[in-house]
């Protein structure tokens, strides 16, 4: 997969929708301690939602990018948010050692994606 703009416009839709996973997967994440153990109605569909929502915009970008690389991508991309974000926001310490696998995750997905 070549990581510039696509021309083709069902590449550029299977981008925006690996995106839009990448954020919905992130948001379930953090909606996971807002359920209460899924003693909360509300908070609790919420988070089926972000859990759901992401395998279908993942089923429809599967038809542009092979699927070793959307996975790759995906996972690579929301482990590295979330990490950064429950740094950011508190609930987790930001370490050397986390930013030395970042560092891996996004080299890994490059060489991945770039791979003949």
């Amino acid at each position: 997969m070549n990581l510039k703009a696509p021309e083709n416009p069902d590449s550029t839709k299977a981008i925006l929708l690996l995106g839009i996973a990448i954020v919905l997967e992130v948001g379930w994440v953090f909606s996971l301690r807002l359920t209460n153990g899924f003693s909360r109605f509300w908070p609790s569909l919420l988070n089926v939602l972000l859990m759901v929502l992401p395998a279908f915009c993942l089923a429809r970008a599967v038809r542009s990018i092979p699927e070793p690389i959307l996975y790759s991508i995906w996972t690579g991309a929301s482990i590295a948010l979330v990490s950064c974000l429950a740094a950011v926001f508190g609930t987790d310490r930001f370490v050397f050692g986390k930013m030395i696998g970042f560092v891996f995750i996004i080299v890994g997905i490059y060489l991945a994606s770039t791979a003949k």
